[in-house]
């Protein structure tokens, strides 16, 4: 606490001394605090609590504010900012301000820790103003507020029991380094800040809400340190793979789409492949760069968020989003994604495009029964990873609706499953526009689904489908190279099993493979009782089929064996149908 109990004890304004007077009633047992409790409480951020094992959310003081009134309905003040602190184990205030337990009557108590109080009439707080402003040691004051209403223990006298609420938020980055074939390589990441956060404000207390005055600064988070790193002063390097988190946490004014950016510095480093004398390699720097990422993003109070930065090889993008953390109340919160609710998935950027690729990979999140819409064109920027790796736990499960959005530049380079998703299982997509994608895949290629499958393994069919989606100005390229390798490639699917296509159109596109291409899918197929569907769908102008026979290991010698046809390449089991609906026709080329 920056205040000292005793001279607290010698300023603290008390607006009621004689209330006992003014009520008419006769003493009882002196008025306690005891057991206050920091709900949903974290580390210190300045000391003015702490967690520590076995002792966790100790608390040093609070100034508390209370009222008393009587039967006759008679309200006097009792407490008006008095401070409580904890001496040996048990919470006092000064003597001369004791205040006493009367039966029948009630009692009203708050407690405030930091912040500048405004009471009301009765002197219980209406308002709260808060400066978030850093001190010289870049730390701020956490501000609690706790009210426990309408009581009366003189006939079972205990202390009044403060729990202690959040009235801030709090945030943390996390960098990742996902770069690939990192080779000793490594990143350094420096002087996080996060840009015009707001600065101060008032928080009402009646209408518990947060009110803001517009100031806005800037709040420094340090540099970016491996987890369980000795030293948190300096940079710690980030292996390929590896983790950091900032080396604080620092505290916001609660806002409803607060308009953040976040400017981290980044320094890559390259290993000197000549070894030192003593066999070690010295890491050299190669290059250096400020980023600023927007981190728009609403701030509810009490609840800690964890914004995570991923980097990529150098001069691929960074990508962000938002994971929480567990010390408070936890929210999911993703920068370039807006979650809408438990169901609804909001995605705005090629950052929340990435962040929702890697929940599908890492099998953290199938989306099952959930909705992910774009609300935003995109324009990718690098290399794209296909979402969706398995076949079952490590591929989409949910909806995807592009809500009639392009994303162009979509570049994909993939042994297997090849596409903006790879394996898509029961998984329905709709409504999306791909611009200038280019796909280069050995097995399964399309520039939306590589493969798709409605009912993997023989499960249930339920009609899941791939529709609305549309293709421009593209390439799909399956190389054959040997053994069953070159095949099942389409602008819209490469393989489609038990799965409807539907309403789906292609233009300007060039789609090469050795067998079972098609301008639609490259192969339909069914088996038991599944049924799949290409139907509605359109070959514009400028689509051409290659069939690339330059390695023939099948040693075909007739052009239908390649199975190259102007919608379905193959079509596969007796429940496969391209249906009547589908128009224009591809060029064909052998």
């Amino acid at each position: 606490m920056k205040k000292i109990f005793i001279a607290m004890m010698a300023m603290a304004a008390f607006a009621a001394c004689a209330t006992e007077d003014t009520l008419v009633a006769p003493k009882g047992e002196a008025i306690t605090f005891g057991n206050a409790f920091i709900d949903n409480a974290t580390k210190a951020i300045d000391g003015t609590y702490t967690n520590i094992a076995g002792d966790a959310n100790e608390l040093k003081a609070f100034n508390v504010y209370g009222t008393v009134k009587n039967t006759e309905s008679v309200v006097a003040n009792i407490f008006n900012g008095l401070e409580v602190a904890k001496q040996n184990g048990a919470w006092v205030y000064d003597e001369a301000y004791t205040q006493y337990w009367v039966a029948n009557n009630t009692y009203n108590f708050a407690a405030v820790v930091n912040g500048t109080v405004t009471p009301g009439v009765d002197g219980m707080p209406v308002a709260i103003a808060y400066d978030a402003t850093q001190a010289a040691d870049g730390t701020q004051d956490d501000l609690l507020y706790a009210e426990v209403l309408g009581v009366n223990y003189a006939n079972n006298v205990q202390p009044v029991k403060f729990t202690f609420n959040h009235l801030l938020s709090k945030m943390k980055v996390t960098v990742k380094n996902q770069m690939q074939n990192g080779n000793g390589n490594s990143y350094k990441v420096k002087g996080v800040k996060v840009l015009d956060a707001t600065k101060t404000a008032t928080y009402d207390v009646v209408n518990k809400a947060w009110g803001t005055d517009n100031t806005k600064h800037n709040v420094t988070f340090g540099h970016i340190v491996s987890v369980g790193a000795n030293s948190v002063e300096d940079a710690k390097k980030l292996e390929m793979g590896a983790t950091g988190e900032s080396n604080y946490e620092r505290l916001f004014i609660p806002e409803e789409g607060a308009a953040l950016k976040i400017s981290i510095d980044v320094e890559y480093y390259v290993q000197n492949k000549v070894a030192n004398a003593d066999g070690t390699h010295t890491d050299v720097l190669n290059d250096s760069y400020n980023k600023v990422l927007d981190a728009t993003h609403t701030f509810v109070a009490g609840r800690a968020y964890n914004f995570v930065i991923t980097l990529g090889n150098p001069g691929e993008p960074i990508t962000f989003a938002v994971e929480d953390i567990t010390d408070w109340v936890e929210e999911d919160v993703i920068v370039g994604v807006k979650v809408v609710d438990e169901t609804n998935i909001e995605i705005y950027s090629e950052e929340g495009l990435r962040w929702f690729a890697d929940q599908v990979n890492s099998g953290a999140d199938t989306f099952a029964g959930k909705t992910i819409k774009l609300t935003n064109d995109i324009t990718l920027t690098n290399l794209w990873t296909p979402i969706g790796v398995e076949r079952v736990a490590k591929s989409f499960h949910g909806t995807f609706d592009g809500q009639d959005h392009t994303i162009s530049n979509l570049k994909v380079n993939s042994t297997d499953e090849a596409g903006f998703f790879g394996y898509n299982w029961k998984g329905n997509i709709k409504n999306v526009k791909f611009d200038n994608a280019n796909i280069v895949g050995a097995h399964y290629a399309g520039v939306v689904v590589g493969w798709a499958d409605g009912a993997q393994n023989g499960g249930e069919n339920t009609r899941w489908s791939v529709e609305n989606c549309h293709v421009t100005n593209s390439t799909v390229t399956v190389a054959a190279v040997n053994n069953d390798l070159g095949d099942k490639a389409g602008a819209i699917v490469g393989y489609a099993y038990a799965i409807d296509v539907l309403g789906c159109s292609v233009a300007t596109t060039t789609i090469k493979a050795y067998r079972d291409l098609g301008g639609i899918v490259g192969i339909l197929n069914t088996k038991n009782l599944h049924t799949a569907l290409v139907d509605n769908c359109v070959v514009g102008n400028d689509v051409t089929l290659i069939v690339d026979n330059s390695v023939n290991y099948n040693n075909y010698t007739a052009q239908s064996q390649y199975n190259v046809n102007h919608y379905a390449g193959r079509v596969g089991g007796t429940k496969a149908t391209v249906g009547s609906g589908n128009s224009g026709e591809a060029t064909i080329v052998f």
